[in-house]
């Protein structure tokens, strides 16, 4: 398969074209799984069970994720807050949330839930 590198500069010539290439999927898929923090297992593919478990990170400031699943609308987001990160997701109430517990908890966590 050939392709351009600079192929968002020759709209005019479709040919070697490709904008469902490797490396943008890659990207998409770094940033819903650990950017974001939603993910499927492959135990119950297709986000029945969301799997929690987002990368807060101060250099990427925040982040406002959202995707339309067969089950419904899952939501992330979270941001910094000072010294501390806010985060608020929302999974359909058809589904399952797995949030991994770390073996220590993180200091200053608090945890708030509503059904």
């Amino acid at each position: 398969m050939w392709e351009r590198w600079n192929g968002d500069q020759m709209r005019g010539d479709p040919s070697m074209n490709s904008y469902n290439h490797y490396a943008y999927g890659a990207v998409a898929d770094w940033i819903y799984r650990y950017a974001a923090g939603v993910d499927a297992t492959p135990l119950d593919a297709g986000f029945h069970t969301v799997v929690l478990h987002p990368v807060f990170d101060t250099r990427l400031g925040s982040i406002s994720f959202d995707y339309a699943s067969a089950y419904g609308p899952i939501h992330s987001d979270w941001k910094f807050n000072g010294g501390t990160a806010e985060w608020h997701v929302t999974i359909p109430a058809n589904t399952t949330g797995w949030l991994p517990s770390a073996k220590r908890k993180p200091r200053n966590t608090n945890w708030m839930a509503s059904g």
